[in-house]
């Protein structure tokens, strides 16, 4: 990696949460999360990590959720001035570092994206709930991020406003219909974060219900913006995006069939519980 050729990659399992030890330091937000995705170099020749997974989450659920803070894409430039003031509020009242509880987060997994979706959560006054196979990384993972471990069984007051999957697409654990109807009229937003194959068991449990739906793709996409933004120093125009976002669901469907093709619906992307 230290050498003149090397000016950052982006991170995958299983590295996730191993990287970091090799950077000349880390943002706030990935120390947290406790896992960085984003590799960049800087004209000194030092090497910074980041977790854009957070800000392409965080969006995914803000779009879709009316009682949180209406205030756009968070860049990585943004997130660390709305930490500085949360810490300067902190300083003046304790109590205003505690986010508004709006609802219940329900995290699917206990893997490095299961670490940014507890997060995300956390920052947007979510109440958190883990489920993991292994239920004893339910509970580390949760407890973590001042959430508790769920094991599929009674969904708290006021139903689910979000659900984040984090485990490969074709599980699902044994998810109860008042998963996805408890909230009332307005059913819960589902962040997918497999890519591969692109309808899951989740998002396909959820169509049932008429979730609205973040697909793997498009947080691939989202979190490839701010990767850009980093490795290039400038701003992106909603034109660029747009030709970029067509490029890359072109370029997806022709790797979605290769896959198909090969290993048959038997793989979830990125995602790992």
């Amino acid at each position: 990696m230290r050498t003149s050729v090397f000016w950052g990659a982006s991170v995958t399992i299983p590295l996730k949460e191993k990287v970091a030890a090799l950077l000349d330091s880390v943002t706030p937000q990935a120390k947290k999360v406790g896992a960085v995705n984003t590799i960049w170099r800087t004209g000194d020749g030092k090497f910074h990590g980041t977790n854009t997974d957070l800000i392409a989450i965080e969006k995914g659920i803000r779009i879709h959720m009316e009682e949180l803070p209406a205030d756009g894409a968070e860049t990585e430039q943004k997130s660390a001035k709305r930490s500085r003031t949360a810490k300067a509020k902190a300083k003046a009242s304790p109590s205003s570092s505690v986010p508004k509880v709006v609802g219940n987060g329900l995290v699917l997994g206990a893997g490095g994206a299961a670490r940014a979706a507890c997060f995300a959560c956390q920052r947007l006054g979510l109440r958190l709930f883990v489920w993991n196979r292994t239920g004893s990384k339910a509970e580390t993972l949760s407890r973590e991020f001042s959430g508790e471990p769920w094991e599929c069984e009674e969904v708290p007051e006021g139903g689910f406003q979000a659900i984040i999957g984090t485990i490969p697409g074709t599980s699902l654990p044994p998810l109860k219909d008042d998963v996805f109807t408890k909230s009332g009229k307005k059913p819960p937003v589902v962040i997918e974060m497999a890519y591969l194959p692109k309808e899951t068991k989740l998002t396909e449990r959820a169509a049932e219900f008429g979730c609205p739906i973040v697909f793997g793709i498009d947080i691939l996409i989202e979190q490839g913006l701010e990767q850009a933004r980093l490795y290039t120093g400038e701003k992106i125009s909603e034109d660029e995006i747009k030709i970029a976002s067509a490029d890359v669901y072109a370029f997806y469907e022709g790797v979605k069939e290769s896959y198909y093709a090969e290993k048959g619906k038997t793989g979830g992307g990125e995602a790992k519980g």
